[in-house]
C-alpha cells in the first residue's frame, strides 16, 4: 500500500490587512465625526481546495478582516456634549469568495499565484453628533452595504510532512461595484493535504 496527496486540501490563515477603505472616510462635516478606523488590523480565514492537475487548484473560501480605532473625546456641538472615553469603533469584513490557484514553476511549485471574485458584507461602527443628535451605529447589509469584486495574490509554500505546507501570502482585494481597492492582507499559511490510497500489485 502507498499513499499520496488526493484531490482535495484545507487550508487556514491569520495575520495582517491594511484596509485602504476605513481611512477613505471623510470626517469634515459640520459636526463631529468618527468614521476612520486604524489602517492596520487583522485578517484571517480558512478555504477548501479541489486539485484539477499537479499544478493547479479550484478554491472556495471565508475571510474575515477588523480594523479598530480608539476614541477618547470630550466637545460639544450645538450645546450638546459628547464624551466618549475609550472607547472602540470597528470595521469588519465577512468575504466569501471562489479562486483559483496555480504553481507558477514545474521544478518548484512552491510559488503560487491566485486569483478569484468575491462578495462582501460589511459592518461598519461610527460615531456622530450633527445638529442636535448623537448618532452610535452599526451600518451593515441592512443599509445596503455589500459588494462585490476580485483579488489577486502570491504565496509561497513548502512542505513540512507528508500531509502539511507551511507558507505565507500576500492579497490586493478590488471592489469593482464600488470602484477601489479596498485592502491588502499578508498572513502565514497552513494547508493539509489529503492523502489517497494506492495498492500495489
Amino acid at each position: 500500500m502507498s499513499q499520496e496527496n488526493g484531490r482535495f486540501a484545507l487550508s487556514a490563515n491569520f495575520g495582517l490587512n491594511g484596509s485602504f477603505f476605513v481611512r477613505s472616510y471623510p470626517e469634515n462635516g459640520p459636526g463631529i465625526e468618527f468614521y476612520k478606523k486604524n489602517f492596520i488590523g487583522t485578517s484571517g480565514g480558512a478555504e477548501i481546495k479541489y486539485r484539477l492537475n499537479k499544478r493547479s487548484f479550484l478554491t472556495l473560501g471565508y475571510m474575515q478582516s477588523a480594523n479598530k480605532k480608539a476614541v477618547d473625546f470630550y466637545g460639544t456641538n450645538n450645546g450638546i456634549s459628547l464624551d466618549i472615553i475609550n472607547f472602540n469603533i470597528r470595521h469588519i469584513e465577512h468575504i466569501f469568495y471562489a479562486g483559483y490557484e496555480r504553481s507558477l514553476f514545474k521544478r518548484n511549485p512552491g510559488f503560487k499565484i491566485q486569483g478569484g471574485i468575491y462578495y462582501v458584507v460589511p459592518k461598519q461602527q461610527e460615531i456622530e453628533l450633527i445638529g442636535n443628535s448623537i448618532n452610535i451605529w452599526e451600518r451593515s447589509k441592512n443599509f445596503g452595504l455589500e459588494e462585490l469584486g476580485i483579488f489577486i495574490g502570491f504565496q509561497y509554500s513548502r512542505k513540512i510532512d507528508t500531509h502539511f505546507e507551511l507558507g505565507i501570502q500576500t492579497r490586493l482585494f478590488y471592489e469593482f461595484t464600488s470602484n477601489i481597492f479596498s485592502q491588502v492582507t499578508l498572513t502565514p499559511t497552513l494547508t493539509y493535504h489529503f492523502s489517497k490510497t494506492k495498492t500495489k500489485k
